[in-house]
């Protein structure tokens, strides 16, 4: 993995964090979640269409074979995912803007 990819993974990862932050908090009685095995399926489902919807990837089709437990892991996907599509370049501005904005994407 390059710097740049390291780079966009750890910027990628506390979004992930912060927008399962974001939805649990929305739901009464859900804890903060530690790591992505923390979340139901439910809960994992609605991080990933906020994520689709702020980075701009489809992910939910992607994704289905996904076995990662951690918000880190699902980043390293996500860039994956992007290099594919030729679009890391689009994802690591996307990123760059949300973290700027230092919010999660809204639900």
């Amino acid at each position: 993995m390059s710097e740049n990819d390291r780079v966009l993974v750890d910027a990628l990862t506390d979004l992930v964090r912060r927008t399962a932050y974001q939805i649990c908090g929305e739901q009464p009685g859900v804890p903060q979640p530690e790591q992505l095995s923390d979340l139901d399926s439910f809960s994992v489902v609605q991080v990933l269409l906020e994520l689709e919807k702020s980075t701009e990837l489809m992910l939910l089709e992607e994704l289905g074979s996904f076995r990662g437990s951690t918000f880190e892991e699902l980043a390293e996907n996500i860039v994956e995912i992007a290099r594919d599509r030729n679009a890391t370049p689009e994802l690591a501005g996307r990123v760059r803007d949300l973290a700027s904005s230092d919010q999660a994407p809204s639900a």
